[in-house]
């Protein structure tokens, strides 16, 4: 449900009536893929004022050149996405 305050990039499935949400997302880039112990989510998302670029990660402490290449691809979409749709 879209409320009066999002952006039009919004795609948050926001509560039946929630006026002043707390956050916006946009964009999603899904979970690389990885072995058993990497996942990498990576998103566009307003809070406040903001929009700013969100990263949850879940992966062993080392990532492989691939893994680290993938997540990088994905931030640098992201950043991308961001600076177009700052303000919009």
């Amino acid at each position: 449900m879209k409320t009066p305050n999002c952006p039009s990039w919004c795609r948050t499935e926001h509560l039946e009536g929630e006026t002043e949400p707390l956050s916006h997302y946009g964009p999603h880039w899904p979970p690389l893929p990885g072995d058993s112990d990497f996942s990498v989510d990576v998103a566009a998302m307003q809070t406040g004022d903001d929009v700013v670029v969100f990263l949850s990660s879940e992966h062993k402490e080392y990532l492989t050149p691939l893994e680290a290449r993938s997540v990088a691809r994905a931030l640098g979409a992201a950043a991308t996405w961001v600076d177009n749709h700052h303000g919009v």
